[in-house]
């Protein structure tokens, strides 16, 4: 946690009257040129966002499991990333939405990240690197089928549960 506080001190993320980009000051290129699905640009008539902590509350924590990243991705992107705010805000949510306790590799990608474009980029594409592969997701989906039980035939409530959480990884796969 401590290293959270000097990454957010450092490049003054909480600071409302932070240096860094305004959100008019991002150009949509900045956007384009991010890896699929991530390059996408706020839509031009979205509301610019005044205060990041309104947004805070709905910027959902990665754990670094690789099967839970493509999900956790589909959130992150329309809850923050799609949102018009400063590009030190961004950073500030996306360094909160990493469990860097429960994952070395996310430490270290909350660690490089600065309150800038670079620094925020640089993060999404270190994040489609170690997670974002459709080989490695779908490993690691494997991975977790075959932990599956054999399940009897009469047990319904198992059975059930089994198809959703395969309906949950095919979802995920797609």
């Amino acid at each position: 946690m401590a290293r959270y506080q000097n990454i957010i001190d450092k490049y003054q993320i909480n600071n409302p009257a932070s240096p860094f980009t305004d959100p008019e000051d991002v150009p949509a290129s900045f956007y384009m040129e991010l890896p699929h699905p991530w390059n996408v640009a706020p839509p031009a008539n979205a509301e610019r966002l005044t205060e990041w902590r309104k947004v805070e509350g709905s910027a959902p924590r990665f754990d670094g499991r690789e099967e839970t990243y493509a999900a956790w991705r589909n959130l992150f992107i329309p809850a923050v990333h799609q949102v018009r705010a400063k590009m030190s805000w961004k950073a500030n949510l996306l360094a909160r939405a990493l469990d860097t306790s429960k994952s070395a590799r996310l430490l270290n990608i909350a660690a490089s990240l600065s309150g800038d474009k670079r620094g925020y980029r640089k993060a999404i594409e270190r994040l489609e690197d170690v997670y974002g592969h459709p080989m490695g997701i779908a490993g690691a989906i494997l991975r977790e089928l075959e932990k599956i039980d054999f399940v009897k035939s009469r047990d319904f409530v198992t059975i059930e549960k089994m198809k959703n959480k395969l309906e949950d990884y095919l979802d995920e796969m797609e």
